[in-house]
């Protein structure tokens, strides 16, 4: 395969093209499936890249392409968002306990950004302030106020008497979305699943499926169609696309580049995993801020390549922090890759939680 970079606005942005059969002796010797298949990706990428220019040519905009082999799981995510519905300054938020952001002016319509669970259409993202980088499901609105789906106020109040801080409301990526037929004509095998993790499991090695499943079905009542189309598909957070047909399928990621802080906020407990991911358009490392500190803390990432499906944790490679032993307050593998367009565990194996934010992977600009 071979990686270009297009620059489609502030940023340059990379992507994966398969090279055209008969450049070299050896890609004539790959067979005409694989042929086909390759096709189709290359087809299927350009016609995304110029799908986001034309959706907001003034934006940061990009495409990743991840194959899934035949009969396998993957764990992948999506490093783009879509155009956010407006940007925000808070006047007020709330004390510990509740769930309301209170914005300057009336900018909102009663019930705008209403739908709640695992329905919700809209998700905020905190741009500044203590809780830079975190993101909080929707679960209703007046004209200008906000109602989060969980309490991060208590973080959004850190700063003590000043409450001030800016927000931006995206809406959510969907399974419909993504995976859109419309696409070139792009097809799934019956039974193609996005199966989302459980992250609020208080044990590890969680399976997949929990959280969420969407499932594709050529035959029915309603052919090629899934079952839970508007399944929301959530920010910085891995998901499982699991293969059922006898030939490898292209994940296609696609929108803007992101251009904010991402920040996650770990739960307090032993023995917890979080699936999660970068966040960010460009491959990361491990040395995440405020990451380290809790001994036996872990990145664990999923081997993608396995080939196989119910694949766990850990076996793509892991990094350990520790507080003792000959080099205390260290990551056993400091330099670990954190792929963009996947997903990796987070492993709390101490009872202290709290925020941790990814390391900028590019220039982020938030005026």
């Amino acid at each position: 395969m071979k990686e270009q970079c297009v620059q489609l606005g502030r940023y340059p942005t990379r992507f994966v093209i398969p090279k055209e059969p008969g450049e070299t002796r050896r890609a004539k010797q790959i067979d005409r499936k694989d042929k086909k298949m390759m096709k189709m990706a290359t087809a299927i990428v350009m016609m995304v890249v110029l799908a986001s220019i034309a959706l907001d040519a003034g934006a940061s905009t990009g495409v990743k392409s991840v194959v899934v082999p035949a009969n396998a799981d993957v764990v992948v995510s999506i490093p783009f968002t879509r155009l956010p519905v407006g940007t925000y300054e808070t006047n007020a938020v709330a004390t510990s306990g509740t769930t309301v952001i209170t914005v300057d002016g009336s900018p909102f319509t009663a019930g705008q950004l209403d739908k709640s669970g695992a329905n919700a259409t809209h998700y905020v993202r905190v741009i500044d302030g203590p809780g830079a980088g975190l993101w909080c499901s929707i679960n209703s609105n007046g004209t200008n106020t906000i109602t989060l789906d969980k309490d991060i106020t208590a973080t959004l109040s850190a700063s003590g008497s000043d409450q001030d801080f800016t927000i931006r409301v995206y809406p959510h990526q969907t399974v419909e979305r993504i995976f859109n037929l419309l696409l070139l004509n792009v097809s799934f095998a019956d039974q193609t699943e996005v199966r989302l993790f459980p992250n609020d499991l208080t044990t590890q090695d969680l399976g997949s499926g929990g959280g969420g499943v969407s499932k594709f079905n050529t035959g029915g009542f309603f052919p090629n169609t899934w079952t839970n189309p508007g399944m929301v598909l959530p920010p910085d957070t891995g998901f499982v696309l699991r293969n059922n047909g006898s030939t490898p399928l292209v994940y296609i990621a696609f929108g803007q580049v992101p251009n904010t802080k991402v920040s996650y906020m770990l739960p307090a407990g032993v023995n917890k995993d979080t699936v999660i991911a970068s966040g960010y358009s460009a491959d990361s490392v491990v040395t995440f801020a405020g990451a380290g500190g809790v001994d036996q803390r872990e990145f664990r990432l999923f081997n993608n390549a396995l080939g196989t499906q119910d694949l766990g944790s850990g076996g793509g490679g892991s990094s350990k922090f520790n507080t003792g032993g000959f080099f205390p307050n260290t990551w056993t593998n400091p330099t670990l890759a954190l792929p963009n367009a996947t997903g990796y565990v987070l492993r709390q194996n101490g009872g202290v939680g709290g925020v941790i934010t990814t390391t900028p992977v590019y220039p982020i600009v938030t005026d």
